[in-house]
């Protein structure tokens, strides 16, 4: 009788790549917003927990299958807790089958060799197929290119060297325009715009962005150009990749200008590297000592969300809120930073959603407990209505005025003679519905703030409906000796399940306002405001 062959051993694997597979989900579902500086502790802590709990039921249950699929079941309970604690029947059913399925793999004489096979496979491919998209983005980035940065300047421009201002560009994240407040928010918003007036900006009354979306909007104003042909010409149509218009953000036609004319470009973090300069010469990365977004994202589908949210781990709402406060309070102090002029870019991620500003600028949570940046009905209708944002929105922008004064005074007093721009990338999105552009209220999204100071206070050629696509073509004509022909102001949405398909669409009153603007009774005090 001849002896058994012993069995090779396979590895048991399946439970490092079940613990990951959250975390590589969610990079790259943010692989064009996060970089992996910040992804990389979690996978770690990831790790770590994994390892050190199979190796406790390893030592209990003496068998290293047993004790992987235990942990894996535990892991998997443990990353989409949310998905089942909604209702105590749920939750109190899905503990019961826990409870069993682990008597039953522990009472088990199966060594389950063929199902830790299977998972091993099953996991690796879970994994690998994300992962695959992530390299594949970080290390072949897709096209850039939109269109040529001069390489040399005119003797004009040469001649200016030296003379030009520092430019500070504010993007408000979602600020609407007065016309929108007032329609629809039931507030003319006249203090802040009084105020910026007082300061001698010029502050439009309907201006509109070209785009309802971030990814959108800021590669068309930072590159001064609409992304029809951009879009065609990289065949982006049908995609949901952000990642080349990161690029057109990071890379700009703005910042390449500004670099001929030797200038040191200043990006602030706002906490999403998509929406950021990241490619700026000096990048100040605000830190808070709460949860970045990225792990605030991740933490909160489980059941600890709550409990991180106690201990010394401030909130993500609160670190949220101080970002902000943080970058509105080191704009005013750039000037002092650098010996070189500067372009400073600061994206600051409110009065958009969540709204953690009270109706006193105090810290105040949403309604629902995971923090996100979504904005129409992402919130609408889920876990507010429209009534309630409205209201929270107000409160959110009033607090957000405050600071903004405080700033604005600030970098005034520190650099007297600077050009700064304030303005909205879209408007509000009460109204917004993503997969649908008949549902969504354009008016309302398409509106927004768009305030520029000129120390020489020249906005002869400034209209109320001029659209943000046209800004740094009217400063660097004014400022920079620059010809840059004056775009027709267009309008865009683009739905949910094709991002970058846009839909045009144009708005009359618009029309109306800038024809009877420049009718002979338009008075010298409209054309400077």
């Amino acid at each position: 009788m001849s002896a058994k062959t012993p069995q090779k051993k396979k590895p048991v694997v399946f439970p490092i790549f079940i613990a990951l597979f959250p975390i590589v989900h969610l990079y790259r579902e943010n692989v064009d917003k996060v970089d992996f500086s910040i992804v990389r502790p979690s996978m770690i802590t990831a790790l770590l927990i994994a390892l050190i709990g199979w190796g406790i039921i390893w030592a209990m249950t003496r068998n290293i299958r047993k004790s992987a699929l235990i942990i894996s079941w535990l892991m998997i309970l443990f990353s989409f807790y949310y998905t089942y604690s909604g209702w105590i029947a749920q939750t109190v059913a899905v503990l019961i089958i826990s409870n069993w399925l682990i008597y039953f793999i522990v009472k088990s004489k199966s060594d389950f060799r063929a199902l830790v096979a299977f998972l091993n496979v099953s996991s690796l491919v879970a994994v690998g197929i994300p992962a695959y998209s992530i390299v594949k983005a970080l290390v072949a980035p897709p096209s850039m290119e939109m269109h040529e940065i001069p390489g040399s300047l005119s003797d004009k421009q040469i001649a200016m060297k030296g003379t030009t201002p520092n430019v500070y560009f504010i993007i408000l994240d979602g600020y609407g325009g007065e016309k929108a407040l007032e329609e629809f928010y039931m507030t003319k918003n006249a203090r802040f715009v009084e105020y910026l007036r007082n300061e001698g900006f010029w502050v439009s009354n309907a201006s509109r962005s070209n785009y309802m979306r971030t990814v959108l909007s800021l590669p068309a104003t930072l590159n001064m150009e609409y992304l029809d042909e951009f879009i065609e010409t990289n065949d982006l149509e049908l995609t949901t990749d952000e990642r080349p218009f990161a690029f057109l953000i990071r890379w700009s036609y703005v910042k390449g200008f500004f670099r001929n004319f030797g200038y040191d470009s200043v990006g602030i973090s706002s906490g999403f590297a998509g929406w950021d300069m990241l490619g700026a010469d000096h990048y100040l990365n605000q830190k808070t000592s709460g949860m970045n977004q990225f792990q605030a994202q991740l933490h909160s589908h489980t059941p600890v969300y709550p409990i991180l949210r106690e201990l010394a781990f401030r909130d993500p709402f609160e670190a949220h809120r101080d970002l902000q406060i943080q970058t509105l309070e080191t704009i005013p102090d750039i000037s002092g930073m650098f010996d070189k002029p500067t372009f400073t870019f600061a994206h600051i991620l409110c009065p958009h959603p969540p709204f953690v500003f009270g109706e006193d600028g105090e810290l105040v949570h949403p309604k629902e407990p995971r923090f996100h940046l979504g904005d129409g009905n992402y919130l609408v209708g889920a876990s507010m209505d429209v009534a309630e944002y409205r209201g929270a929105y107000i409160y959110q922008l009033n607090s957000l005025n405050n600071l903004l004064m405080e700033t604005i005074t600030k970098l005034r007093q520190n650099d007297p003679g600077a050009i700064i721009i304030v303005q909205g990338d879209h408007g509000p999105g009460s109204k917004l519905v993503w997969s649908s552009a008949e549902e969504t209220n354009h008016k309302e999204r398409s509106s927004i703030l768009n305030a520029i100071y000129l120390p020489n206070q020249d906005y002869d050629d400034f209209y109320d409906s001029m659209t943000s696509v046209n800004t740094f073509r009217f400063i660097f004509n004014k400022y920079f000796g620059a010809e840059h022909e004056i775009l027709p102001d267009r309008h865009f949405f683009s739905e949910s399940a094709f991002p970058f398909r846009m839909l045009e669409f144009s708005f009359e009153e618009d029309k109306k306002l800038d024809e009877a603007s420049a009718g002979p009774d338009a008075s010298a005090e409209d054309s400077t405001r």
